[in-house]
């Protein structure tokens, strides 16, 4: 049966730079070292080193780093007075730079959490309630999480106070427990001062916010107000709220309570000595606050709260904060896309819960550097040509080459000033090898080294998924007919590449508009004005979400769940997307972006020529229910058919397996695509006689038949001609002249 012979369809190769560390791999770096032509080692090297079957599994191998530092701020009336710096790179200038764990950070939470919610909401990006942003990055949100940490940490050591001596195993879990909270919560504020910062932001917001009016006499005339040093009993109620109660003062005498002795909340002493150990030094107010906000102890001391000192000190933290999030968001949110683009795949293409069913290859490098040195391009071509011949689970089908740049359809494209006018840029040469540099730092491949590229794929028959960079210009909401004869007239060159797939428009997942994240307060009291984080705008690059869907479309099991009716061991290379309801069926994660539908010359301009691998949003309805979510309008590679019309992407699939399918009948003659006659005549004969007599059986029909009703193999003229309906293309093969 087929796939007993060829075990998979669905075999992956991502090209992109994701971890730029040292000691992260990268097939880069294996190609400049490593004999590609030693191909069970080499391939060995590339299952252990690169290949990831789930999300949490890339996460593990490729997650980046972000370093921090500081610097004077010497600016003139510097709201900041240090500079906060951030890297994706270790800077050897700054050995004091500290190592922040992306994955634990709010944004990174924050941008996973989005995607999700979105693509469940079943609303457009107009109709979306975007304030859960707001609320996960803003200073609140660390004093929430304080929260929780100190109420998993009571429950747990209450619990380790109630057992009895006997409860030897019981307790040993509870301390396990405890230990391991302390330390999420030493990891809060070690090493990084924007950690504390918000924190101590927090804090005093809560303070202010606690903090009651009380009526004072001016001149004989009762106001309301907060006089200055007024004594309060500060502690936490039941639910970890903070309470602040003032103490009546009479005849100007304060009897304050002396807790310097208490030692009886053993939490607070826990968390004061972690901080001793781990706190680097840090001021009695840093380990006041630490200790206060994550244990709930040490708080119920009299004290003496300044309301215009809590100001001036709530101005200064925000403004702090604002500066030191602003910077780190722009410094990572490139990397945080990407690994949002990753998880958006393996979701695509996953059955939830499972693994793929072949795993992905990711290069862990950019893809300039795979055609810029001719060394490693020749010996990239190597690999990628071997690939081609592959019969088993080592053959690669499809390519993910994302974010591709061009200043036309950038909105954070480097400006260039006047003196690079007389400058030559060294990233371009007469080879046409380039990259484009954007606002954030990130260096995009150009269009002339995708061209390198996909002829490079093309001849290890990849089928490769292509985008222009994920940002305003390139998605939903700016797409026209206009941007779509731009697409035309850029990609011209590649037309006539049948591996080919250049997938539009891309997705938003938080629009520009909605990135100016409101932080608090701001100003002197009653004068208060809200000060606002300004972000990027956030993005999923379409090739991700066309990848993920055709690769799910490939596993037999994934249809099924679907409820198409299956041929367990048929390959699904023949699988339509565009095909009566299977757009409807085999949705997007992605929410529809807009409301209504297309302007008609739109969908007129696609209609034309179907070109590319297109999504649409449009207003839609299957089985009486609106369609929620993004779906495929056009699946469609760059080769045109006689009719000038673009060819849908299972005609290359399954000649491609056609041809594999072939080669493990042992009918080549030393390799390649040469072939006896009489061998492809029995083929024709037998195999496709009995996959023509399925596709036309009248008893039952399968979704996944290698061939559909009318379509065709025929050998003619020393040709293997494959007619799909009223297309007709051809395998190209060398016929072996017999005796």
């Amino acid at each position: 049966m087929p796939l007993s012979r060829i075990k998979q369809t669905s075999k992956t190769i991502l090209i992109e730079e994701f971890c730029s560390s040292e000691s992260a791999p990268d097939f880069y770096t294996m190609l400049r070292n490593e004999d590609v032509k030693q191909k069970s080692e080499f391939l060995s090297l590339i299952e252990k080193n690169l290949e990831v079957s789930s999300y949490e599994e890339f996460v593990s191998k490729f997650m980046p780093s972000v370093w921090e530092w500081y610097e004077v701020n010497d600016a003139p009336a510097a709201d900041c007075p240090v500079r906060f710096c951030y890297s994706l790179k270790k800077p050897d200038n700054h050995p004091e730079a500290h190592e922040i764990e992306l994955s634990k950070n709010e944004f990174y939470a924050m941008v996973m959490d989005l995607y999700s919610k979105k693509g469940k909401s079943g609303e457009s990006n107009l109709e979306f309630d975007y304030s859960r942003v707001a609320e996960l990055l803003s200073p609140k949100k660390v004093m929430e999480n304080a929260k929780q940490l100190r109420k998993d940490l009571r429950y747990n050591y209450d619990k380790y106070l109630a057992l009895g001596d006997g409860a030897k195993t019981e307790k040993n879990a509870c301390i396990r427990k405890i230990k391991a909270i302390r330390s999420d919560i030493v990891k809060q504020y070690k090493d990084s001062l924007t950690g504390k910062i918000k924190l101590a932001l927090a804090d005093t917001e809560e303070k202010l916010k606690a903090l009651p009016q009380v009526e004072t006499e001016v001149n004989g005339v009762l106001t309301e107000g907060n006089v200055k040093g007024l004594p309060c009993k500060v502690s936490f109620d039941e639910n970890g709220e903070l309470d602040v109660e003032v103490i009546q003062v009479e005849d100007n005498h304060i009897a304050l309570e002396d807790h310097s002795g208490d030692s009886k909340d053993g939490l607070a002493l826990m968390i004061a000595q972690d901080f001793v150990q781990y706190g680097e030094e840090e001021s009695g107010y840093i380990r006041d606050l630490v200790v206060s906000t994550y244990s709930g102890g040490g708080t119920s001391a009299l004290q003496v709260i300044d309301r215009k000192e809590l100001v001036q000190k709530r101005n200064h933290y925000t403004n702090i904060f604002k500066y030191s999030q602003e910077q780190f968001v722009r410094a990572i949110s490139s990397a945080v896309e990407k690994m949002l683009d990753v998880k958006v795949f393996f979701e695509q293409s996953c059955i939830p819960g499972r693994k793929l069913a072949a795993p992905l290859i990711v290069t862990n490098c950019k893809a300039t550097k795979l055609v810029e040195d001719e060394k490693v391009k020749e010996k990239f071509a190597y690999f990628i040509r071997e690939s081609g011949v592959e019969t088993d689970d080592y053959r690669i089908w499809f390519a993910i080459v994302p974010a591709i740049g061009d200043e036309e359809f950038l909105d954070n494209a480097v400006d260039l000033a006047e003196e690079d006018l007389f400058e030559m840029d060294l990233d371009f040469d007469e080879e046409g090898k380039d990259c484009v540099k954007t606002s954030d730092g990130d260096e995009l491949i150009g269009i002339e080294s995708v061209k390198i590229l996909l002829e490079i794929l093309r001849e290890g028959k990849i089928t490769t998924f292509f985008n222009y960079r994920a940002n305003e210009k390139t998605g939903f909401g700016e797409f026209t007919s206009e941007m779509l004869e731009a697409y035309r007239r850029k990609l011209g060159s590649i037309s006539g590449n049948p591996y080919a797939v250049f997938t539009y428009p891309n997705f938003t997942v938080l629009p520009k508009k909605e990135t100016a994240i409101e932080i608090g307060k701001i100003g002197e009291d009653g004068q208060e004005k809200e000060e606002f984080l300004d972000i990027p705008g956030l993005y999923v690059d379409s090739a991700y979400v066309a990848a993920g869907l055709v690769v799910a479309t490939q596993n037999p099991e994934y249809l099924m769940k679907k409820k198409f009716n299956i041929k367990r061991n048929n390959p699904c290379v023949r699988f339509n997307l565009e095909e009566g309801n299977n757009r409807f069926v085999l949705l997007t994660n992605m929410n529809r972006e807009g409301k209504g539908i297309w302007a008609s010359e739109v969908e007129d301009n696609i209609g034309r020529d179907m070109f590319g691998f297109c999504f649409c949003g449009n207003t839609k309805f299957y089985k009486g229910e609106r369609v929620q979510n993004t779906y495929v309008y056009i699946a469609r590679n760059m080769h045109k058919d006689k009719n000038g019309v673009y060819e849908p992407i299972y005609m290359q699939l399954t000649m491609d397996f056609v041809m594999q399918y072939l080669q493990t009948c042992n009918m080549s003659v030393g390799g390649g695509n040469r072939f006896k006659k009489s061998e492809i005549l029995a083929f024709v004969d037998n195999e496709v006689g009995r996959w023509e007599r399925e596709s036309e059986s009248e008893e039952e029909t399968f979704d996944n038949s290698i061939l559909h009703k009318n379509d065709k193999i025929v050998f003619e003229d020393d040709s293997l001609k494959v007619r799909f309906g009223g297309v007709e293309t051809e395998i190209m093969l060398e016929i072996e002249r017999e005796e």
